[in-house]
């Protein structure tokens, strides 16, 4: 979690994942660059660190945990509630940017 909350974080100030990272430096954008560099950083320092935090990082094995198993939910509930938010969220995104226009 402590470490899916960190590239999360990294992706939302970047405005850049992984893929669209590499689209980015293809077109020639810099900040691609520098976020391609923060990644590759980043898996770098873990690798040198992971030794002083090896127990903390195999302290979190769960096995396979899903989110509707943590919420206690039928699976289909929860991709229903998932495919509505992001049908919301498209249509709320057209409405704002075609009144932006």
């Amino acid at each position: 979690m402590v470490g899916g909350s960190l590239f999360g974080l990294g992706c939302l100030v970047a405005g850049y994942c992984p893929g669209t990272a590499v689209a980015g430096l293809g077109s020639g954008r810099l900040d691609a660059l520098v976020t391609l560099f923060g990644m590759i950083a980043g898996s770098l320092l873990f690798a040198v660190i992971y030794p002083a935090i090896e127990q903390f990082y195999m302290s979190s094995q769960l096995g396979t945990i899903t989110l509707p198993d943590v919420l206690g939910l039928n699976h289909w509930i929860v991709i229903a509630f998932v495919v509505l938010m992001a049908g919301g969220m498209f249509y709320t995104m057209e409405r704002y940017e075609r009144r932006a226009r």
